[in-house]
């Protein structure tokens, strides 16, 4: 963490090395129902690694007898149809295209006039329809 003071009307300038900087991304989806998480950690987060944990997502949900599983994303260029393709194409190398039912909502792009209509970066929530009563506990790999 950087601490620095700035004369009025003027930005601080810290030092950094951005080409020795570690980046990890995490890819977080909740159960609307239960509250529960889904976690999985990853030091890129391209549209492939996105289809390849909703594919994961959607073998879990599987196994725990869900049929139809709806995700709630934001409007991330990772999000799109690039991504569902891709995830078709996983859940039928997985043999799961008939298993499970996926839906993508969209939330809609928010106003920076209005705060009122602010949503929050990547993955807002996943409901699902459950043909069990409970999810899974969090997980990370």
């Amino acid at each position: 963490m950087f601490y620095g003071w700035a004369e009025r009307n003027t930005r601080p300038e810290v030092k950094s090395d951005e080409r020795t900087r570690n980046k990890l991304n995490g890819f977080l989806c909740i159960d609307a129902l239960s509250g529960e998480e889904f976690l999985r950690l990853s030091p890129s987060s391209k549209t492939e690694d996105v289809s390849e944990y909703l594919a994961q997502l959607c073998l879990d949900c599987v196994e725990l007898g869900y049929r139809k599983l709806c995700i709630i994303l934001d409007n991330n260029p990772t999000h799109k149809q690039k991504m569902q393709a891709q995830l078709a194409v996983h859940l039928q190398q997985m043999g799961l295209a008939n298993a499970i039912t996926v839906e993508c909502l969209y939330v809609p792009p928010y106003s920076l006039s209005s705060e009122s209509s602010r949503v929050c970066d990547s993955f807002v929530a996943i409901k699902i329809s459950p043909s069990s009563s409970n999810w899974h506990n969090a997980q990370s790999d």
